[in-house]
């Protein structure tokens, strides 16, 4: 397993929870262990025991597999279930395990009717691994973040009364193709105005920015598969009392949360005493959690999670972690304010990635 060290952290992980066969099928946990994947799920995917590695694929990608992992390749040539049975006969597989989160219905249903091999659907192996960064991933990361604050400068120099969010949202998108970003983070970017700021995924419509409106933002590139998340919020035109109370009661929340959390913290706990923060103030806190880890997830959310709704000691925060802070208030009808950056838990404090300003911009 020299070609492939996480699969060797991996295979002793399966060791450590008696697991005898892990079929690996998320194209993000593919990616993390073997630097390739599919378009689609399927497109690739590793069979991994305790003493083997298999990246199981199709003829669309035996070219690019084998260039570069010799011998570590099987191409199916028949349907894929069948393909799978005879690796595990091969390899006298008596359990698979198998990534079911990753897998339709339809898929799993297939794989059930023709599988000799008893299925178990395993946990996150594979998720528990990616929590920690190394400094590789921390690079990349840093590489995104840099990326989508470049973008978002660039953009709030363009913003103009009587534009869509929509255009606004085009104009983030091409910016980070621009500067080198091979994606956005997810699809489609927030672009909010007005009473749609108040709409935490609200999708971008026609609506023209007018006079008075906050527009919420929240971006994202991707660099060599691992993604930034940023939010920050503009104003068209001079805030009024209440938007300029609502945010800079956020940020001053989000600031605590920074300055609050070291090694070992419990992001539940955090969660609970920024809402807290909130509710003092007058104000109902955000529904969703305080944060969530970022790298390669497809979604950008990935453990670990900030919430109150997660068990507490599964939200406890470790050297290496890289995660969100975007604590916010949504006033149904009127407007809203997020503000997100992403941080990085490095010898016991947090180091922010993103360098966006964080000043409430005026066009």
């Amino acid at each position: 397993m020299d070609n492939f060290p996480k699969i060797a952290i991996l295979q002793q992980r399966m060791k450590q929870f008696g697991i005898e066969a892990y079929w690996v099928t998320a194209p993000e946990n593919c990616y993390y262990l073997i630097d390739f994947r599919g378009q689609a799920v399927l497109d690739v995917s590793i069979l991994v025991t305790l003493d083997s590695c298999t990246i199981i694929s199709n003829t669309l990608y035996e070219e690019a597999l084998g260039e570069h992992y010799e011998g570590a390749v099987h191409i199916c040539r028949q349907p894929f279930g069948q393909e799978l049975q005879l690796l595990c006969r091969d390899k006298q597989i008596t359990q698979l395990w198998f990534e079911g989160r990753s897998l339709s219905a339809a898929q799993f249903l297939h794989l059930k009717q023709v599988s000799k091999v008893p299925l178990v659907q395993s946990g996150d192996l594979v998720e528990r691994m990616r929590e920690r960064k190394d400094r590789e991933e921390i690079q990349l990361l840093q590489q995104a973040c840099a990326i989508t604050d470049a973008a978002l400068v660039a953009v709030f120099k363009c913003l103009q009364v009587g534009m869509s969010e929509q255009e606004v949202a085009w104009m983030v998108e091409r910016q980070i193709r621009e500067l080198g970003s091979e994606d956005i983070s997810f699809r489609p970017l927030i672009v909010a105005a007005g009473k749609h700021s108040a709409e935490p995924h609200h999708l971008p419509s026609e609506y023209r920015i007018a006079t008075g409106d906050m527009v919420q933002f929240d971006i994202g590139a991707r660099f060599q598969g691992y993604a930034a998340d940023l939010s920050r919020v503009a104003c068209a035109g001079a805030p009024g009392q209440e938007q300029l109370q609502v945010y800079q009661l956020v940020r001053r929340v989000q600031q605590f949360a920074i300055e609050s959390i070291t090694v070992g913290c419990q992001g539940a706990e955090i969660d609970r005493r920024c809402k807290e923060m909130i509710e003092k103030e007058g104000y109902a806190p955000y529904a969703h959690g305080l944060g969530h880890g970022v790298g390669l997830a497809p979604d950008v959310h990935e453990k670990p999670i900030l919430s109150v709704r997660v068990s507490p000691a599964e939200t406890q925060l470790e050297n290496d972690m890289v995660f969100t802070i975007e604590p916010a208030i949504y006033l149904s009808g009127k407007f809203g304010v997020r503000i997100e950056d992403v941080v990085w838990m490095h010898e016991g404090r947090l180091q922010q990635l993103s360098k966006a300003p964080k000043d409430l911009y005026v066009f």
